[in-house]
């Protein structure tokens, strides 16, 4: 089979397309990616690109159409502009696919109309359900997506969400295959040796990502400024906490490193003491989040800091892997200080974390995706 998978997102960029086209890779499918830059001065173009996986580079065309990253509301117009850009392009390059791979909404509706117009099989996968994602929207239009995305859901051949507790958030739909692929990073586990950790020295740690305030972003520059026993390295694009990132410049112990590609993300983590994954719990969507932080810190044997009532503090409790903490700057402060003052703790939650992997290994999750391709023949 010929497979388009597609995301409104930059391609080296995102976990969730490294992972599908990790999978896939294994097996004889011809696959290729269409993706999105909203960081550009061009507008409708459409830039045959590569994407290397394993080593083996795959075309990507790159929608090129600027956009507020994080602009909610403010990204009505850019969207529609997208959508529209994507839909000609699917149906002028309709023999280039048999299968769509349509993750998130924006691109699963227009994915569905393609799909049932050539002829096409649709997988439909949800890294964020579109209605609890986006805050500022009236509760009548949340009504309206919430329909329309179960519609997808309905009519896709399989459907993929990312933990058990997403079931409780798609309730009242009816997928006809539904599969969960937990947000693994495509990678065995590394073999890392677990070190106790110095006194003597500023412990690191590290966040990349989206650089928004539904991410803590903005209040953990002021606290670790005022913490210079941490050094915090920050990358990936920047969205509403832009001002408070624009200081960090003439902050000593923090470093932004703007965009990289996912796998320097796992490079910087490697060498991090801490992790953190801290979302809004008010944030409907973050109630059922699943941080790819989460199973990274798993992979690489790192604590992590995660924010109560948001999906990750199950795992990370049960398994003893961190820190979970409320969503404001002084429990943070509290935590580093409690973290700093008891360093040993850190060696033995490294241990939960990587032992935590063998639940939700990659092995596991590439086998979902491969099987579920193999029966859609």
């Amino acid at each position: 089979m010929k497979i388009c998978i597609i995301r409104n997102s930059e391609g080296p960029m995102n976990a969730q397309l490294i992972r599908i086209g990790t999978a896939l890779n294994k097996t004889d499918n011809e696959i290729f990616f269409v993706t999105r830059v909203r960081d550009t001065d061009d507008e409708n173009q459409v830039i045959k690109k590569k994407i290397n996986i394993d080593g083996k580079d795959f075309t990507n065309y790159e929608i090129q159409l600027p956009a507020v990253i994080g602009g909610g509301i403010k990204n009505i117009i850019p969207l529609l502009k997208y959508q529209r850009e994507l839909y000609y392009w699917l149906k002028n390059n309709q023999d280039k696919f048999d299968v769509i791979h349509a993750i998130d909404y924006d691109v699963g509706s227009i994915a569905l109309k393609i799909a049932q117009k050539f002829n096409k099989k649709l997988v439909y996968h949800i890294a964020d359900f579109y209605s609890d994602s986006r805050l500022n929207i009236p509760v009548h239009l949340k009504s309206y997506l919430r329909k329309k995305e179960f519609n997808i859901i309905n009519k896709a051949e399989a459907t993929i969400i990312c933990s058990e507790d997403r079931k409780e958030q798609i309730a009242g739909s009816h997928p006809k295959k539904l599969v969960i692929i937990h947000n693994t990073p495509p990678l065995k586990q590394i073999k890392t040796e677990i070190v106790k950790v110095s006194s003597s020295r500023n412990l690191e740690i590290a966040y990349v990502g989206g650089l928004e305030k539904k991410r803590f972003i903005d209040q953990v520059i002021p606290v670790i400024e005022r913490q210079p026993m941490f050094n915090l390295t920050l990358a990936g694009s920047v969205g509403d906490a832009r001002e408070s990132v624009s200081e960090v410049s003439s902050i000593s112990n923090i470093t932004y490193l703007g965009k990289i590609p996912y796998n320097k993300a796992l490079e910087i983590y490697k060498k991090v003491d801490i992790m953190f994954a801290i979302y809004d719990p008010f944030h409907p969507n973050h109630k059922y989040s699943a941080a790819n932080k989460v199973y990274e810190a798993m992979l690489l044997g790192k604590p992590i800091i995660v924010a109560k009532n948001t999906g990750m503090d199950k795992i990370v409790e049960a398994e003893n892997m961190g820190y979970v903490i409320d969503f404001n700057s002084d429990a943070l402060e509290q935590i580093l200080l409690h973290i700093n003052d008891n360093r040993k703790e850190l060696y033995e939650k490294s241990k939960n974390a990587f032992n935590a992997y063998s639940k939700y290994s990659w092995e596991v999750m590439e086998e979902r995706i491969i099987k579920l391709y193999q029966n859609l023949d």
